[in-house]
């Protein structure tokens, strides 16, 4: 290391010699020989500057001084800098001429490089940054230039240059200086055509070898793939010279160039920017507009004006208020309860009030003041967005409410004459109106007919903007909703026409239970041609059932229970698998598709180096790989299953938006509510489509939930590294934390606090660090239960709260009984069974009054030496004098609550209390404690779902104890069942939760008897709300309970049904896993636990499935049936529901073949239907040779198959003997397989019973079932006649196979054809009857023509062996006879050999006469030199030599 040291100094001395001697070369000069050498260097670079004009670059300055390994250019402003610190420019300069002799790989004493990782990268690029000890930092780029090379041809040749570019230079160290110089300079390289579109450049340097090297190295990989690998950090610890790559040539057609501003560009590029000039000019004229019309100011004074009303029931917050009046794009940090959804909503009401208000003012019949990309006159366009698409729906309600509330303040002042407007919030372009009329917002408002509620209630308004494929604003869209609308508008879109049709082929013959998210093709995508469904039984039923065709969208559920089971086979020997499918869906949604430019690399993913610099702080090398190598195989199974995830349509937008494919359309203002939910591409997409403002709202107990994927202080690297789009200046943008919460009261925040404070400590990376929340309200302390008795939880909730009341519940109703996992639900006592419970994980986004965490410390506990973390924490007190604790607390120490203050005794002083850590605390273990890390984050979460009481009880309290010294110390709990503190249960109490099991079924028979509670309608219609919720959020068994109480008799049993399918669905997924791993290491035992896991999953699909059917959902049960291995079953109810592809499906699964090709055939699916006539041979007695033989006619005849497949698919039915109907022929010849089938018989025979007694099989396949039955041939007339009949339908496609194998032909086609056409008979013309044989001798039909011509059958050489040895063993005298005329001449003993049939020939010795003996004795010797006598290729000159010879005796 030291002698390193030691080379890189001497290299920084040789470089300042170099400099020395070309000064000193200089000094000869007798004009500046008594300069000194930083005036001489500080004189070159004035000379420079001189002859630079408006360039923005040098390429010249230092070849004087030295000749440079690399091709170099130097920013402008660089040498400005230089030489305004020409004190240091001698170092400055031989820094430079290091870097560009390749030394940049090495740290010294006085040096010290960094390799920048920066978001974006292009192929071949890196940035670098050289620290000096003479402060200053050198940054600079290698990346790749283009050249134009002049070309007098119709291809323009640009060379390809990998070159270093020095951007800047920087006299202090300060980050965010740096990293805003780099993302100026990539913005501006991204408009420069020679320094784009260089992803197929080629690399041609070869790999270096010998001492070479050692010395030297490429900065990236010479292999060409599809991302350049970097060789830096790999080489970076030994000193080595860094060499330029070549590259091969680009060709661009000089059709496609144009020439602006003195040189050649792509005529698409020029298009491109001329557009985004175009964008910004037009935002820039919305802007100056939107100023005078909607001044935020004035929107905010619309609001105030309305407050003044109590029939407007909305009261904001100056926290709220400030949201609604900002200038500048904004993040709004806040949980549910602290008012940022309302503040966003009444923005955009305020505004599009302020708007209609402004424009009646100065007489415009038009609110359309703005221009669209079209130069259009459009009104301004606000979009509100989130992902979850109940949430959209709600605020779109609430803001038809504020609309309404609006109203009826306006109703209710008409004649009071109370509203008044001011100058300032009417003046536009110096006209101020001075009369303002009372009632000018009731007259808007009826413009916009708010009067009639039904034009505003509409729920349905989502379905009609996608019918009419267009965009209503305001507009109020899920990102589904959006992103589809957008693709609608790209002339490159996702969802193509051949992509749209793949999935409808995929996707049309679903099958199986499936409860997951999709987009819904005939929704978005109606099919032109609105054809009467093909799925209907008959043309007399009036009724059209028809199935949506659903493109299912990956989320992390159906990632874990389809695609992980095909993965998780094999262990994962770098990772804890309980959290491994989370952790790996988590990389691939927020970093490798879902990172701000993945889009721009190839396969719109971020290559495998690029992930490594993202998440290298805290994964392996290993694991890195693995999760990769999860994603690779990712996108391997959705691209074959034909399934999509949402990061496939955004990264598609972002490419569409960067190549100008979309059509674009202003959106002045966006709204996104849960910001905390959405990739950072999604983010990166809002930012692109926003003219003129953005304001993103968060909630940060969710954040915490989602973990690592996710924090706010992403979002501004985003803004800074977002490209402009209009007039948004997105790197402007304030951050407003809504700290005052409206719903939970201030001692459940204290709680939740001390958390997060114990979090920042412990973990300070894990989450945001942000401002606590406080409220108003008062309640309750959080309380702990120490005792080990449940019945305790029971007396503590019939006790009265003192919370004061809260607001209107939203989004939880009354209690909540919160457990740690599935499984943790099942060990519940009876009482509490009926009660509301949910996991951790399932609270996401609810909120409740009463909070009952149960054993979530001591269920699925985390080892005791994680909470033993914990003890580097103290509870520090000190005591201060209360007045002067009063004058010395600020406003933000408050609002933070480092300090929880509680008086003495005397009231005198505060008890002034803190957390910090204590000397145990190493921060370097920090991530071995990731599981207490998560636990409190889990805790933080259920905490933050309470309004009115928390209470904690665990059977074994042991877990929590070291969290419950800090809590007990810092004050924030109430503790129940200390020593002197036990308090005593009412017996009645106590028996409610301390049953005996054997007393359990009494118990629960006395509740079912009790008289239900009455419940007035408002309770009822709150069930009914959270039920719906409930459903809506897939939690089916609080659907269940919510419905159960509301008396919705349908949903409760839907509920139930999706319940049952639910955990069969899981049960599915866990035994494919095992079903895989017992394919790689099979056991008795595994065995044995998925033959338990099959019933068990067959028994909760048969529940489910019974439960549709009780609600006429005949689909769903179908479905599950299917699940669940109940193929019968399964068959009946989709045929009975009229969905024949997934009955085909069943049948086929069921083995009933004959009923799936019925199915197929019926449905056109003709393909499907070859593919099982291939597979099954005779079927109980029913031979479907002579069926497939005329299908392949009907398909050719119908253009469904080309010539080249039927010829294929006749090949390989001739070799089967069960399918090839010329054998059949012959069979039912022999009267064997001759058997008649009429329909009944044919159905009985060929279909399940049980199937046929509740299905009408042949009403609904009667034509079909005719056509198989018309099919079959019965043998009454000519044999001959009747093969040729056959024979005949694909006549010319014999003609090809024979013409292929023969060397010569005989036939002319012409002429066969027209035998053809004159219908002949075939015993009428023998030039058709030899080609017939001729065909089957090619085909190796022997045993046909044996039959067919018994006369001729040692003529044929091919056919098998032991037939023909049966045939010689009959012992028939006319046969016998046959066989000695044959073997009475040489020509039919050569034939014998030819057949290699010698057994033949021996048994029939005996019957020989003695000259017969004497042939067969000159013939003995070449028996066993036949192939060399004969050889292969001179078979058929000898097949015809006999051939002629044998029509010649026969004459």
């Amino acid at each position: 290391m030291k002698q390193n040291q030691k080379s890189q100094e001497t290299q920084t001395k040789n470089y300042k010699a170099k400099i020395q001697n070309y000064l000193n070369q200089q000094k000869k000069d007798s004009r500046i020989k008594d300069m000194t050498n930083e005036k001489i260097l500080t004189q070159i670079f004035l000379d420079a500057l001189s002859f630079s004009d408006d360039q923005q670059y040098n390429s010249t300055i230092f070849d004087a001084i030295k000749e440079s390994v690399w091709s170099y250019q130097v920013k402008i402003q660089i040498l400005n800098k230089i030489i305004n610190k020409n004190d240091k420019i001698l170092s400055m300069v031989s820094s430079m001429l290091l870097i560009l002799d390749g030394y940049f790989n090495f740290n010294s004493k006085k040096i010290n490089l960094i390799y920048v990782k920066v978001p974006y990268v292009m192929k071949y690029q890196s940035f670098f940054l050289l620290q000096s000890n003479d402060n200053f930092n050198i940054l600079f780029e290698v990346g790749l230039h283009k050249k134009y090379n002049d070309t007098k041809q119709q291809i323009c040749l640009f060379d390809i240059v990998q070159k270093i570019t020095f951007i800047d230079i920087f006299f202090y160290q300060k980050g965010q200086e740096i990293t805003d110089a780099i993302q100026e300079y990539q913005i501006n390289i991204s408009k420069d055509f020679y320094r784009t579109e260089l992803d197929y450049a080629e690399c041609i340097s070869v790999p270096l070898t010998g001492i070479n090297a050692k010395q030297q190295s490429y900065l990236f990989q010479v292999q060409n793939k599809s991302w350049a690998e970097s060789s830096y950090l790999q080489q970076s610890q030994n000193l080595i010279q860094w060499i330029p790559l070549k590259f091969n040539q680009l060709k661009e057609k000089k059709d496609d160039l144009l020439f602006k501003k003195g040189q050649l560009i792509k005529k698409s590029f020029y298009e491109k920017l001329s557009n985004q000039f175009h964008y910004e000019d037009i935002g820039n004229q919305n802007k100056y507009k939107l100023i005078q019309f909607v001044d935020f100011e004035s929107v905010g004074q619309i609001l105030d004006l309305l407050q003044k009303s109590q029939a407007f029931k909305i009261k904001l917050s100056d926290q709220e208020k400030q949201i609604v009046i900002t200038k500048n794009n904004a993040l709004v940090i806040g949980r549910s309860g602290t008012g940022k959804t309302t503040s966003t909503v009444l923005r955009i009401f305020a505004t599009e009030m302020l708007v209609k208000v402004r424009s009646k003012f100065l007489g415009q019949k038009r609110i359309q003041f703005l221009q669209d990309y079209q130069r259009k006159e459009v009104e301004i366009h606000s979009l509100f967005s989130t992902a979850n698409r109940f949430l959209v729906q709600e605020v779109e309600k609430y803001y038809h409410k504020l609309e309404r509330q609006a109203q009826e303040a306006i109703n209710k002042h008409r004649d009071q004459n109370t509203f008044n407007l001011d100058e300032s919030f009417v003046s536009i372009n110096e006209s101020v109106i001075s009369n303002y009329e009372t009632d000018l917002l009731d007259f808007v408002l009826q413009e916009e007919q708010i009067q009639n509620p039904q034009i505003r209630q509409n729920v349905q308004s989502h379905q009609n903007e996608k019918q009419s494929q267009t965009i209503k604003f305001p507009s109020f869209l899920s990102s589904e909703q959006l992103l589809i609308l957008l693709d609608k508008k790209s002339n490159n879109p996702f969802f193509s026409i051949e992509k749209i049709n793949k999935f409808r082929q995929k996707h049309s013959k679903k099958i199986g239970f499936q409860d997951f998210n999709g987009i819904n093709l005939d929704e978005w995508f109606p099919q032109a041609n609105n054809i009467q469904s093909q799925y209907q039984y008959s043309s007399s039923s009036d009724i059209q059932l028809k199935q949506d065709i659903i493109v299912p969208e990956v989320d992390f559920m159906l990632f874990y229970l389809y695609f992980w089971p095909q993965v998780c086979g094999r262990g994962r020997n770098n990772f804890d698998n309980t959290a491994l499918p989370s952790l790996i869906w988590t990389q691939i949604y927020s970093y490798i598709k879902g990172s701000q430019y993945s889009y721009a690399y190839p396969n719109r993913c971020l290559p495998f180096q690029l992930y490594k610099e993202r998440v290298g702080n805290y994964l392996s090398e290993a694991q890195m790989v693995e999760i990769y190598d999860c994603f690779l195989k990712y996108e391997i199974w959705k691209e074959k299953e034909q399934y999509i995830d949402q990061l496939d349509l955004i990264n598609s937008l972002l490419v569409n938006i960067e190549q100008n494919q979309l059509i674009r359309f202003p959106i002045h203002h966006s709204y996104i509510d849960e910001v905390q939910d959405l990739p950072q591409a999604m983010i990166e997409l809002f930012c692109k489509i926003t003219e003129q403002g953005i304001i993103f709202c968060g909630d940060s107990a969710q954040s915490i939930l989602k973990g690592v994927g996710f924090r706010f202080s992403d979002l501004q690297t985003i803004f800074k590294t977002s490209k402009k789009i209009g007039a948004n200046q997105l790197e402007k943008f304030q951050v407003f934390q809504l700290t005052k919460n409206f719903r939970s009261h201030n001692n459940i925040l204290q709680l939740a606090n001390c958390i997060i404070i114990i979090l920042e400590l412990l973990f300070p990376n894990s989450l945001d660090h942000l401002q606590k929340e406080i409220s108003n309200l008062k309640g309750p302390k959080p309380l702990i239960i120490s005792q080990v008795d449940p019945s305790l939880i029971l007396y503590h909730l019939n006790q009265q709260c003192d919370a004061e009341e809260q607001c209107e519940i939203e989004f939880g109703y009354n209690q909540v009984i919160i457990v740690k996992n599935e499984e943790a639900k099942q060990t519940l006592p009876q009482q509490f069974k009926t009660a509301r419970v949910l996991t951790t994980y399932q609270t996401k986004g609810l909120e409740f009054d009463d909070v009952i965490l149960y054993n979530c410390f001591s269920s699925d506990p985390i080892p005791e030496q994680q909470w033993a973390f914990l003890s580097c924490i103290d509870v520090e007190e000190s005591y201060v004098d209360k007045q002067v604790f009063e004058q010395s607390i600020t406003k933000f120490d408050e609002q933070n609550n480092k300090y929880d203050v509680e008086l003495t005794e005397d009231g005198q002083q505060v008890v002034q209390k803190k957390l910090k850590l204590n000397q145990r605390y190493d921060k370097k273990k920090m991530n071995d404690y990731s599981s207490l890390c998560n636990e409190l984050k889990m805790l933080y979460v259920c905490v933050t779902r309470a309004k009115k009481r928390v209470i904690i009880y665990d059977d074994n309290p042991q877990q929590r104890y070291p969290l419950e010294r800090i809590l007990k110390q810092y004050n924030v709990c109430d503790f129940t069942g200390k020593q002197n503190q036990i308090i005593q249960i009412p017996q009645k109490a106590r028996q409610v939760i301390n049953v005996p099991q054997d007393n359990q079924q009494e118990i629960q028979q006395e509740q079912r008897q009790r008289q239900p509670k009455i419940w007035d309608d408002e309770e009822i219609q709150i069930w009914e709300q959270q039920g719906q919720l409930m459903f809506q959020k897939k939690l089916y068994d609080e659907a269940k309970k919510c419905f159960k109480r509301c008396k919705n008799e349908r949903m409760t049993v839907l509920s139930k049904a999706f319940l049952n399918a639910t955990k069969g669905a899981q049960k599915l997924a866990n035994y494919k896993s095992q079903k895989i791993q017992f394919k790689l290491n099979g056991t008795l035992e595994l065995k044995k636990k998925m033959d338990e896991l099959e019933q068990e999953l067959q028994k909760d699909f048969r529940k489910a499935a019974k439960q549709f059917l009780q609600i006429e959902d005949v689909q769903q049960a179908a479905n599950c049936y299917y699940s669940g291995m109940m193929y019968e079953d399964s068959v009946i109810q989709f045929l009975n529901s009229q969905l024949l592809p997934q009955a085909a499906k069943s049948a086929v699964k069921l083995k009933q073949f004959q009923l799936a090709i019925l199915i197929y055939y019926h449905l056109g699916y003709y393909l499907d239907a070859l593919k099982l006539l291939s597979e099954i041979n005779q079927i109980k007695g029913f031979q479907y040779g002579f069926f497939k033989y005329d299908f392949l006619k009907e398909c050719l005849n119908e253009n469904i198959l080309q010539k080249a497949e039927v010829k294929y698919l006749l090949l390989n039915q001739f070799q089967d003997l069960n399918n090839n109907v010329f054998y059949l022929l012959v069979q039912k010849y022999k009267n064997k397989d001759n058997t008649q089938f009429d329909v009944d018989k044919f159905t009985e025979t060929q279909i399940s019973q049980n199937i046929l007694d509740k299905v009408p099989i042949k009403d609904i396949f009667e034509n079909e079932i005719n056509k198989i039955l018309n099919s079959q041939i019965y043998i009454d007339d000519d044999l001959e006649e009747m093969i040729y009949e056959q024979f005949k339908m694909f006549w010319e496609i014999y003609y090809e196979i024979i013409d292929s194998q023969m060397i010569i032909n005989p036939h002319s086609k012409q002429q066969i054809s027209a035998i053809f056409q004159s219908n002949q008979q075939i015993y009428q013309d023998r030039q058709l009857k030899s080609f017939l044989i001729e065909v089957f001798e090619q085909l190796n039909q022997h045993n046909v023509l044996i039959t067919l011509y018994p006369e001729n059958r040692l003529l044929y050489k091919f056919f098998h062996q032991q037939q023909q040895i049966q045939e010689f063993k009959i012992d028939d005298k006319e046969e016998y006879n046959i066989c000695q005329s044959l073997l009475c001449n040489q020509l039919s003993i050569i034939q014998l050999l030819f057949l290699d049939d010698i057994e033949t020939l021996r048994k029939t010795m005996k019957h020989q006469n003695q000259q017969q003996k004497q042939l067969y004795q000159e013939l003995n010797d070449l028996i066993y030199q036949r192939g060399r006598i004969i050889p292969d290729q001179e078979l058929l000159y000898y097949k015809l030599l006999f051939g002629n010879v044998l029509q010649k005796q026969q004459k």
